[in-house]
């Protein structure tokens, strides 16, 4: 919720900024979408550099294909495979996880849906609609990288087990 709230409460600031941009869907909180057609997707591993370090993508797979036997998703730095089938919606932290997909068979078709919002976007917007450059030329300052790092962790959900199950 917390980091939900963070994405609406940035992007609702760049939309009231520039009232010629339009979200890509009602109340949704992504600044961006690619739509990936296919008939074939499949990713290599990789990082999203861009988006938001310590936020979230959000990636809806689409097609007809048997997700048992293809179109995993893998999570390289985790060691996991994960089966996704047609029609789920999963979210990564994409630009600190390296990941891909798993190719599907060759009759079938995979197609993905992905949000994702840059960090720069929330930058420009906790700098004043303006580039963290252009604050700290200004004279203003500029929080560091750490103290950027551990507000976004500070807004992940951590549960704890409880008494008794650790």
């Amino acid at each position: 919720p917390a980091v939900f709230s963070e994405y609406m409460t940035t992007l609702d600031a760049v939309c009231d900024a520039d009232k010629s941009l339009r979200r890509n869907f009602p109340n949704n909180a992504f600044a961006g979408v690619t739509f990936n057609l296919g008939p074939r997707t499949v990713t290599y591993p990789h990082l999203d550099q861009a988006n938001l370090a310590t936020g979230m993508c959000c990636v809806t797979a689409l097609g007809d294909f048997d997700y048992r036997r293809g179109g995993h998703l893998i999570l390289w730095d985790l060691g996991l495979v994960i089966q996704v089938p047609p029609g789920a919606t999963y979210l990564i932290p994409s630009a600190i996880l390296v990941h891909s997909n798993v190719d599907i068979g060759e009759k079938e078709t995979r197609m993905s849906i992905t949000q994702y919002s840059a960090g720069h976007l929330f930058s420009w917007v906790r700098g004043g609609m303006t580039s963290l450059s252009n604050v700290k030329q200004s004279g203003g300052s500029v929080e560091s990288g750490e103290i950027r790092w551990k507000r976004g962790m500070d807004l992940l959900r951590q549960w704890t087990a409880p008494v008794g199950r650790r």
